[in-house]
């Protein structure tokens, strides 16, 4: 990706993060409990439907929907991450930036759990229409964000685009344009990470046409 100034974007400090804590993030996020997100997810799929897992990290829920009977294609923009988590989960794994995706009414659901937000809100936006436009009609998009009104860089030098119930809908406007999403549900959960007091806006889109 481009820098600017001579300076890392925040998007390109957050790949740089990944990529040079690969091997702790992986081990710190494989066993962690996504069920109460997860759960609601695949319900609302077909058996044996094909997902795209959008920002594969440890591979933890890549391996979980393989189990579950389900269809994965991976991604993420961390090339060391894709590394080890293909080695832990025996599963395949693409190297690709979100704004970079390239897929045309595959996929019958896309699970993006705490990745999407690290784009800036710039790039949130177009790249929510090519997610969208990956899904068939009917195919279903999870993904979440940190709780709140303000955008930030934490000090490890990630970016998060942050939401809350009320904000969501705007987030979605520049799909809308494209792509009607039907129903679109959104819910509040605290954090599944041991000691770490934060709430997630999950939110679940269905693409309609």
């Amino acid at each position: 990706m481009g820098k600017t100034m001579g300076k890392f974007t925040p998007k390109d400090k957050t790949l740089e993060y990944y990529n040079k804590n690969a091997a702790e993030y992986a081990e710190s996020t494989l066993n962690v409990d996504m069920s109460n997100v997860l759960d609601e997810f695949v319900k609302g799929l077909p058996p044996g439907a094909r997902i795209l897992d959008l920002g594969y990290g440890s591979g933890r829920d890549s391996k979980k929907f393989v189990e579950m009977g389900f269809h994965v294609t991976a991604i993420d923009g961390s090339a060391e991450l894709c590394e080890i988590a293909s080695k832990t989960t025996g599963l395949g794994v693409r190297c690709l930036l979100f704004q970079d995706l390239d897929y045309e009414e595959i996929f019958d659901g896309i699970w993006a759990c705490s990745s999407l937000h690290h784009l800036t809100r710039e790039d949130l936006q177009a790249t929510l229409l090519k997610v969208m436009k990956a899904l068939v009609p009917g195919g279903l998009l999870f993904t979440c964000f940190k709780y709140g009104n303000a955008d930030f860089d934490d000090e490890r030098g990630r970016h998060f685009t942050c939401a809350t119930e009320d904000t969501v809908p705007a987030l979605l406007d520049y799909v809308k344009a494209a792509i009607e999403p039907s129903s679109t549900r959104v819910w509040i959960t605290g954090d599944n990470l041991d000691g770490r007091e934060l709430r997630w806006v999950n939110v679940i889109v269905q693409r309609i046409n």
